[in-house]
């Protein structure tokens, strides 16, 4: 008996060391997928026309954005297509230690009367 799983798309993985999506794009051809970032969203789009019929033109499209956590290297993100149709965008993170911290100083908001 052959078993199968069920996956449910997407998946998204967002722990201290890398950010990524998956997603089925198994009804598309690579030339029909499209990965973009804009500012720190991460747009994936596909689209296709199939062919015309007694009815009119089928198409086929969807848009799915993704915030991009602030921790993400962006020179790291890449995308990949599987010989089954899922779509793979990864990116890196920044290990923890070295992100940088910005001390804000406080300012009282009325005088002191240490007099």
């Amino acid at each position: 008996m052959v078993e199968y799983t069920l996956i449910h798309f997407p998946i998204i993985i967002n722990d201290k060391e890398k950010f990524s999506v998956e997603i089925d794009a198994s009804q598309f051809h690579p030339s029909e997928l499209f990965v973009n970032i804009r500012e720190n969203e991460l747009i994936v789009e596909g689209k296709h026309e199939e062919r015309n019929n007694e009815n009119g033109t089928i198409q086929h499209r969807f848009i799915r954005k993704y915030e991009i956590p602030s921790d993400v290297q962006m020179n790291t993100i890449e995308s990949n297509l599987s010989g089954q149709g899922v779509l793979s965008i990864n990116a890196k993170k920044v290990p923890s230690d070295n992100v940088p911290v910005r001390r804000i100083s406080i300012k009282p908001s009325h005088p002191s009367n240490d007099n």
